[in-house]
């Protein structure tokens, strides 16, 4: 009976950790780490689900403690329209983007007195006119920001 039920925990983990949008390496990041994303493109709304151009970005930013709702970016690093050669990602496999970020703090600008709880992109074309977000979809039928949680130091 143990085993059924040990065996049905390892199923569904593994179903909700590969529906993922975003992966990152570690794969709890700390403020503290060196921070890897992985964009899966067929997932969310899968609107950049097959593209094959070599330019993919993120529009990027974080929530903090300071941030008055939930969806409050803080420290963007640029507009939606700039493409930065730091928020251009690699195309690693079939539907498959990484963007090293490096550490957080200086990535993004943040001093070390603000406390970061979540980092915050939509990923596009270099012209915006395809994007990958979240299945959350808004009024005008647009999906929605992806978060990643950072978590504190220690047993996580």
């Amino acid at each position: 009976m143990k085993w059924r039920f040990s065996i049905g925990i390892i199923l569904i983990l593994s179903f909700n950790l590969s529906a993922q949008i975003i992966t990152s390496i570690p794969f709890y990041p700390t403020i503290n780490d060196s921070v890897i994303i992985i964009f899966h493109a067929n997932e969310g709304d899968g609107g950049l689900q097959g593209y094959t151009g070599n330019d993919v970005y993120t529009h990027t930013g974080v929530i903090t403690e300071n941030s008055q709702f939930p969806s409050d970016w803080k420290y963007v690093k640029a507009a939606w329209n700039v493409n930065l050669p730091e928020c251009q990602l690699t195309y690693i496999g079939e539907d498959l983007w990484q963007l090293n970020i490096g550490y957080i703090r200086e990535y993004y600008g943040i001093p070390t007195n603000e406390k970061v709880l979540k980092l915050a992109f939509v990923f596009r074309n270099s012209d915006g006119s395809k994007t990958g977000r979240d299945i959350d979809f808004d009024s005008n039928g647009q999906g929605d920001d992806i978060f990643l949680d950072l978590f504190d130091h220690g047993i996580t």
